[in-house]
């Protein structure tokens, strides 16, 4: 029907069959293109359409936490933890702190385990006991 009606812009001498089929080509990705506008507009009243991007609004919040829950740490596992986690090995914040190997690595590890209890990171002490 639209090769019909649009006969007049058909350039005599070319091939009407590649001009049919251009035409076909044409509708089917119109029609396309028309389904995916409707099928996101029905997600979106729907409710089903999540965000694209996770929001980054409570990250300050969740730092001020952090560090609150770092600070509320004795002494002595703060830090270890904050030597560890800056990028000390283990031997070079044994020597900083005057211990043991064997003593920064479970001052860490407890510290790591206060700070999740105190954050309520449920999920991680779950992973953690197994």
């Amino acid at each position: 029907m639209r090769a019909l009606r649009n006969l007049d812009h058909f350039t005599p001498g070319t091939s009407l069959k590649s001009w049919m089929f251009t035409i076909l080509r044409n509708q089917y990705c119109s029609q396309y293109k028309r389904s995916k506008r409707y099928r996101l507009a029905s997600d979106i009243s729907e409710g089903s359409l999540e965000n694209s991007v996770p929001s980054d609004q409570d990250w300050p919040l969740r730092l001020k936490d952090v560090s609150e829950a770092i600070d509320r740490l004795p002494e002595h596992m703060r830090r270890a933890l904050m030597l560890v986690v800056s990028g000390h090995s283990y031997a070079d914040a044994a020597k900083d702190c005057g211990c043991e190997i064997g003593t920064i690595k479970s001052r860490v590890g407890r510290a790591r385990m206060a700070l999740m209890v105190a954050l309520d990171e449920a999920s991680f002490t779950e992973a953690a006991t197994r």
